[in-house]
C-alpha cells in the first residue's frame, strides 16, 4: 500500500502524462507540483506541497542527482492518524510508526510498530512533512538518530536510510 499525506487538492485538471507541472498561486509563486488526479472525480487532483520538494532541489543543484531515501516505515501524524486508528492521540506531536517493513533497516535497529518518533537527529518532529523534509536532505546509506517514544519510555535508535528503489 502507499499513502500519501500532506497534499494540496486542487480542482485543476491534470490529464494523464502531464503530472510534475508546477503548481502556482495567483502571484506566480510555486507552492506544489502536480502529482496525481482522482479518475473517479471530474477535476480533483493533488499536488506535493513546495516544501517537501525544496531539499530534493538543494541536492539536485549542488550534486547534480538525487536518490529518494526512505526509513522503510508507514507512519501517521496527528492530521492524518484519524484515517488509520481514531484511538491514537498524537496531541504532542510526532509520527505515530504503523508499519515497519520486514528486514528493513528501521526493523534492525529495533523500531517497532506503535511506537512514536519524537525528534530526528535532535529535530523535534510534529508531523510527516517535517520527517520527510529532514530525510529528504539525506543520501541513502547515512544514519539519523531519531528519539523513540514507547509504553512511556524514550529511547534513541540509530537508523540507516534506505534508497527508496
Amino acid at each position: 500500500k502507499t499513502y500519501m499525506t500532506n497534499l494540496i487538492q486542487t480542482d485543476i485538471p491534470i490529464n494523464s502524462g502531464n503530472s510534475g507541472g508546477a503548481l502556482v498561486d495567483e502571484s506566480g509563486k510555486i507552492i506544489g507540483i502536480t502529482t496525481l488526479k482522482i479518475t473517479s472525480a471530474e477535476s480533483m487532483s493533488f499536488s506535493v506541497p513546495i516544501d517537501i520538494v525544496k531539499p530534493i532541489i538543494k541536492k539536485i543543484e549542488s550534486e547534480g542527482t538525487y536518490k529518494n531515501v526512505t526509513l522503510e516505515i508507514v507512519g501517521y501524524d496527528k492530521y492524518s492518524i484519524d484515517s488509520y486508528n481514531s484511538s491514537i492521540n498524537l496531541n504532542e506531536g510526532g509520527v505515530f510508526v504503523a508499519i515497519v517493513n520486514q528486514n528493513s533497516e528501521s526493523e534492525l535497529a529495533g523500531i517497532k510498530s506503535g511506537d512514536i518518533i519524537i525528534k530526528v537527529d535532535n529535530y523535534k518532529v510534529d508531523n510527516m512533512l517535517e520527517l520527510r523534509q529532514y530525510i529528504y536532505e539525506k543520501n541513502p546509506g547515512e544514519e539519523v538518530n531519531l528519539t523513540i517514544k514507547r509504553d512511556k519510555k524514550v529511547f534513541d535508535v540509530s537508523v540507516k536510510l534506505k534508497d527508496k528503489e
